[in-house]
């Protein structure tokens, strides 16, 4: 039972709810944010940080680590700071790591360090579009399907589009709609409302909408398996 002042966990109890449910939860990320908006407390540390859960329907899935990945610290693929110049190994030299084709590049951790992006819109619960490329580029290919089902002022998909993926947002605010739909109108391109089912979705929910952008190719497919989840304090979401 909830206590007064006690954290309710949002975040986590969806996570483990959704895994429950029969979804994998495969990762936890971090986003800590650099420039946090300040708190009036004393009492406890100032929140400086929002989850990010990858979810997926099944064992394998689609995951394009290459796209992701970060600078490593060093030349060395450990990055534990030591620095060698490149150059042929001949034979192991103790430790089964060798020295030929040494890149800069490493697996992307789980702490993103990625600062709050200011807005002139009227929307205050906004991420910045880093965190959904890197959502976008690590669960999808080029002409995917991008959902966001909480689209606020339409940072996924203004996104989705610099990157070639299709996307489908979904908002029950019809103000943030308006903000979506300016941002991401494009001269063109087929954005547009979805269908009769989003015409009874908006008219059951305020004025909201259901829309989105069709970049895909001729005949290609719909991929794109694993899923992003952002859970945020402010009641936001971040793109699947």
């Amino acid at each position: 039972m909830l206590k007064r002042k006690d954290l309710i966990g949002i975040p986590w109890r969806v996570a483990l709810a959704l895994q429950a449910d029969g979804w994998h939860l495969r990762a936890n990320v971090i986003w800590a944010k650099p420039n946090p908006m300040p708190e009036p407390v004393l009492d406890r540390p100032t929140r400086s940080h929002e989850y990010v859960f990858l979810l997926t329907k099944r064992r394998r899935y689609f995951y394009d680590a290459g796209a992701v990945a970060e600078q490593a610290l060093s030349d060395h693929p450990s990055a534990n700071r030591f620095n060698r110049p490149h150059g042929l190994a001949w034979g192991n030299r103790g430790n089964s790591t060798f020295w030929n084709d040494v890149g800069g590049k490493r697996n992307r951790r789980d702490v993103w360090q990625l600062p709050s992006e200011p807005t002139t819109d009227a929307h205050y619960a906004t991420f910045p579009a880093e965190l959904a490329k890197l959502c976008i580029l690590a669960g999808s290919r080029l002409g995917d399907l991008v959902l966001d089902p909480f689209l606020g002022s339409g940072t996924t998909g203004e996104v989705a589009e610099r990157l070639g993926r299709r996307w489908i947002g979904m908002e029950l605010s019809a103000e943030y709609a308006a903000l979506a739909r300016r941002r991401t109108a494009q001269a063109g391109l087929p954005f547009k409302r979805l269908g009769r089912e989003a015409a009874l979705y908006s008219a059951a929910n305020g004025g909201g909408a259901v829309f989105g952008l069709d970049v895909r190719p001729k005949g290609a497919p719909y991929g794109g398996k694993a899923g992003w989840v952002g859970l945020r304090r402010q009641g936001g979401g971040a793109p699947f």
